[in-house]
């Protein structure tokens, strides 16, 4: 992994999307992978100093990619296409996702109100992503779409689980309802069915959401995952769910079909 990270240096300026994208995901695999070096499965957590040592190393590489974006986006100007403008959302969405990542580690992650102080980001995320939606609409003039590359649905999964902002999280889930897509094995409609059903998850007897503080922590859930099964067309969504006030989760199963 090291001989990745050297071939992949970071320029001072990008010279394309596609390079810009390429150097973000590898490097991003890189310090994701670096986690396994400093996670203690007896305790479940990151050990510490080694988990503030990862942050300090993500946060220098996402902060000199971004520089890097910032420059490649200010020589564009004006004359980026319809096309261009659609990679620079969907980078955006992978940098403010790779930021939450950087920010709460796994040392934190299973405490679920921590995702709270992260809405504004949620809400950015779920701008730029109709804001894709949009510009794929007049392209495929509203046909169903097929794409061997992750840009959008995963993202919008992510956000409708740790998002607990009644509105922010309609959104995403409103995009995905909508978007007629298929990324790899990630079928749009089947993750929008699986996002509604974590939301009505939580939200079953909770009254007067009007904020993320209204659902509170004994009815959120945690250690979301969905798995495709794109031949027979169903998906399994699986999640830990809490099962006393002592912090006691059960592990749960369900099969979303489409």
């Amino acid at each position: 992994m090291a001989n990745l990270a050297q071939k992949q240096e970071i320029p001072a300026i990008f010279s394309s999307l596609s390079v810009a994208r390429e150097r973000l995901v590898s490097h991003w695999h890189v310090t994701s992978h670096s986690t396994g070096d400093v996670w203690d499965p007896l305790s479940e957590k990151l050990t510490v100093p080694l988990a503030g040592a990862w942050q300090k190393k993500s946060s220098s590489i996402l902060a000199r990619w971004s520089s890097a974006y910032d420059a490649y986006l200010n020589i564009q100007g004006e004359k980026i296409t319809d096309r261009k403008r659609k990679g620079t959302a969907v980078l955006r969405i992978l940098k403010e996702l790779g930021s939450t990542a950087v920010i709460l580690t796994k040392a934190t992650v299973d405490d679920q109100i921590e995702w709270d102080v992260f809405c504004s980001m949620f809400e950015k995320i779920v701008s730029l992503a109709e804001d894709i939606a949009e510009v794929d609409q007049k392209s495929t003039e509203g046909r169903p779409t097929l794409c061997i590359d992750m840009a959008l649905i995963g993202p919008l999964f992510a956000v409708s689980c740790r998002c607990r902002d009644p509105v922010i999280r309609r959104r995403a889930i409103s995009v995905l309802r909508n978007y007629d897509r298929t990324e790899g094995v990630w079928n749009s409609f089947a993750t929008y069915k699986a996002a509604q059903r974590v939301l009505d998850i939580e939200e079953t007897g909770l009254q007067n959401i009007t904020s993320c503080e209204d659902v509170p922590n004994w009815a959120r859930i945690s250690n979301v995952s969905l798995v495709f099964n794109p031949t027979e067309r169903r998906a399994t969504l699986s999640y830990s769910q809490p099962r006393d006030e002592y912090d006691v989760t059960k592990q749960m199963t369900e099969a979303i079909e489409w």
